[in-house]
């Protein structure tokens, strides 16, 4: 929760520096595109949003904040940790192109 709230806040200063309006809540992905994974790290997920036209525009030991350079208005916010969690991946990519594979369900599809 304290993250969370961390988070929202420096959504907020950023908006606020720039004289913006905080965007309406959706549940349409950030990103239209199918991912299949077993972990992903905060440095793959960063790759991954830069090649899709978003660049990192604040950075702190507890989060990073990427701005979509063609929509200024769509930015993420994600935690700095080793590994993003399936549920933020979700959130970031639709439901719908999601497919999370852990180790054991490897194991048991291949046997």
């Amino acid at each position: 929760m304290i993250r969370m709230r961390e988070a929202i806040e420096l959504y907020r200063k950023s908006y606020a520096a720039r004289s913006q309006p905080l965007p309406h809540d959706h549940d349409h992905p950030v990103l239209d595109k199918k991912i299949r994974f077993n972990v992903i790290s905060i440095q793959q997920m960063s790759a991954l949003l830069q090649k899709s036209g978003y660049h990192l525009e604040h950075a702190d030991s507890r989060h990073r904040l990427f701005r979509n350079t063609r929509f200024p208005f769509n930015r993420l916010v994600l935690p700095e940790c080793p590994e993003l969690s399936p549920l933020i991946i979700s959130k970031i990519f639709g439901k719908e192109n999601v497919i999370y594979v852990n180790k054991k369900q490897l194991k048991a599809n291949t046997a």
